[in-house]
């Protein structure tokens, strides 16, 4: 994780410099917390949080969709109303180039979920609703792949009605109901990439920069979000409280026992944030 752990030079200027009044995030649950930072970067994404986490309306929220080598998501604040799933308003995609460390979907980056493309092509993120990704270390000649082309056009033969395709359908169930886990469904998609790639006339081939490589290979992620979400956030504690929630037992996704949670907003500046975590991504 050397792409995330702060130097003495990197400490030392951020220690010396002004300090910047800024904020820590606990997600308080009966597995243990897990604390976050905001980006700066997607003001509006973090102006939203907060907000609603200073209101209360994450208290008694819960993860209502999480899926082991992926990622956990919750927070949405209507599920308290009984009408979970829903949207009162949505927030202007901010998404970043994920050429960096910061804002690429490794392990426990912090998200906004989102309707898909067809529906939502602004990619406008959900008002409320987040999620922090558990991941899957990928095996190096999965990274072969362009997974911002891959996986969207996998999907899309996967939702076609022509029923040439069904065998992806039914592939991807089987490897589900064997108890297969993310990563065999991205083993599965490469070996359709010469498939997906012919069908819809696109060149999934990978462009990673020598860091996604790194990451995605070492600490694990979710390779096929990369600039297709708007990443907001990064934990810097509790990743194996994340692991204990991704692995509870549901009900296709959803656990089947609520999982509730109790945000909290810990003023702290940036500069003791970064001594505290051993992090350089403020």
């Amino acid at each position: 994780m050397k792409y995330f752990l702060i130097g003495a030079l990197a400490l030392f200027v951020l220690a010396c410099g002004p300090t910047k009044d800024d904020n820590l995030i606990v997600v308080k649950t009966d597995m243990g917390e897990i604390k976050f930072i905001l980006f700066d970067e997607t003001p509006k994404h973090k102006e939203n949080f907060l907000k609603l986490a200073k209101a209360g309306k994450y208290n008694g929220t819960i993860f209502h969709r999480v899926i082991d080598g992926f990622m956990i998501q919750g927070g949405d604040v209507n599920a308290k109303k009984g009408e979970a799933g829903s949207i009162d308003y949505t927030l202007p995609a901010e998404i970043q180039e994920s050429v960096s460390g910061k804002f690429m979907h490794s392990r426990g980056a912090v998200a906004a979920p989102r309707w898909g493309d067809k529906d939502n092509p602004e990619r406008n993120s959900n008002g409320s609703q987040f999620y922090i990704v558990d991941g899957t270390i990928y095996d190096e000649y999965l990274l072969g792949a362009d997974w911002q082309e891959l996986s969207p056009g996998f999907d899309e033969l996967m939702k076609s009605e022509d029923k040439k395709y069904q065998y992806l359908v039914d592939s991807v169930s089987a490897i589900i109901t064997n108890g297969g886990k993310q990563k065999e469904i991205y083993q599965f998609m490469y070996r359709c990439k010469e498939i997906v790639e012919t069908e819809l006339n696109i060149d999934a081939s990978s462009d990673l920069t020598p860091e996604q490589l790194e990451a995605y290979t070492t600490v694990g992620g979710a390779l096929g979000l990369d600039g297709g979400y708007t990443v907001f956030g990064r934990v810097v504690e509790g990743l194996d409280v994340i692991d204990k929630i991704a692995r509870v037992k549901t009900k296709g996704e959803r656990p089947e026992e609520n999982i509730k949670m109790e945000v909290e907003v810990i003023p702290m500046d940036k500069a003791e944030i970064a001594a505290r975590y051993n992090v350089n991504f403020l």
